[in-house]
């Protein structure tokens, strides 16, 4: 007899929400790290448009555009910008940010706050729900082991099955959840955790399931002692 499995793909999605989390905040690190730099680095200084340059590769245009600028009093002509706008030529004034200690390395921008901002608040409620749901999840494994080993075990019977309506794929329900008693009994219910209709068996098949001893209302049905 096949082994009947829970229905994980909720637990997949958190896992997920924990792996986008933890990346978009290594995501952050890296903008905070770089706007630091940059800020710390580059200081903004005037520059003029000294020439234009149009290539053609592959059958597009390609621009390189060089400017002149004045750092600290030193003069620096024909540096490539790596950057163009449209309709930029020769004779434009733009603001350029030079590197303090290497003043030809030259950037457009600086990175702003914001980015390194938007990417820690929005990891963070990723990484949030994520950690919320693996701290459930440890609950419920120990909540289960403690019934194992200190509950009491019962055997029971599955008597009927009934359709979890908490989940839908495709337009129609595919999950079920089983519900057991006692043997040679019809109570109390006992409801087991949702799983694919694909690993029904049939009624009256043996199952364990496990209760506690202090509240009869607290107990675990084992899936996985069908087939044993």
């Amino acid at each position: 007899m096949a082994r009947i499995k829970e229905h994980h793909l909720f637990d997949i999605v958190f896992y997920i929400c924990l792996l986008v989390g933890v990346t978009v905040l290594c995501g952050g690190v890296y903008f905070a790290v770089h706007y630091g730099v940059t800020s710390k680095n580059y200081v903004a200084t005037t520059a003029t448009v000294d020439e234009v340059v149009v290539d053609y590769i592959n059958g597009k245009r390609d621009y390189t555009v060089y400017v002149n600028f004045e750092f600290d009093g030193t003069p620096y002509t024909h540096i490539e910008l790596g950057y163009y706008e449209h309709d930029m030529q020769k004779g434009d004034t733009l603001t350029i940010y030079c590197n303090r200690t290497n003043p030809t390395d030259i950037i457009m921008k600086i990175s702003t706050i914001i980015v390194p901002t938007i990417f820690f608040v929005v990891g963070g409620i990723f990484t949030t729900v994520g950690i919320v749901f693996v701290v459930l999840k440890i609950k419920k494994i120990r909540k289960i082991n403690r019934l194992k080993k200190s509950g009491t075990k019962l055997q029971c019977t599955i008597i009927d099955y009934k359709i979890d309506k908490s989940y839908i794929f495709n337009g129609r329900y595919v999950n079920v959840v089983a519900l057991c008693a006692p043997q040679n009994s019809k109570s109390p219910i006992y409801e087991s955790a949702s799983f694919n209709q694909k690993y029904k068996v049939e009624l009256n098949t043996p199952i364990d399931v496990y209760v506690d001893n202090l509240d009869q209302s607290k107990y675990y049905v084992d899936l996985k002692s069908v087939g044993d």
